[in-house]
């Protein structure tokens, strides 16, 4: 029992296999009779819930045939839905890179110019 109340995914998978596959073949005397479980899914309605309001709502059903159903309570909303927040803008650029695309190229290109003028002068 306490392997059962672990909740681990071993001893679950263990457990449903017996489940599915031990007890399909080999029934055992129960509380109230022979207990045998045949197949592994009943067929039945899913309900289909949403929050609204704060409150759990069906808004459809879903049959074990594939038949679905939206239209129970008014059916799923989406009116609490609200558009993402739009991105902030960029913050401004304080840096003035203005001044490297000036004054670098004319460090590089002039002064170099101006220094062999002026010694070969």
């Amino acid at each position: 029992m306490k392997e059962i109340e672990s909740h681990t995914m071993e001893i679950y998978e263990k457990f449903t296999r017996f489940i599915k596959h031990k007890l399909n073949t080999d029934p055992f005397q129960g509380a109230s009779g022979l207990v045998q479980f045949k197949g592994n899914d009943k067929p039945a309605y899913l309900a289909i819930q949403q929050v609204q309001q704060g409150e759990k709502v069906q808004v459809g059903t879903c049959s074990y045939n594939v038949s679905i159903d939206l239209y129970l309570n008014g059916g799923p909303s989406n009116a609490s839905w609200k558009p993402a927040h739009p991105d902030p803008l960029p913050p401004a650029e304080d840096f003035p890179y203005w001044a490297f695309q000036v004054f670098m190229p004319v460090l590089c290109i002039c002064f170099p110019a101006l220094a062999a003028c002026v010694k070969n002068f």
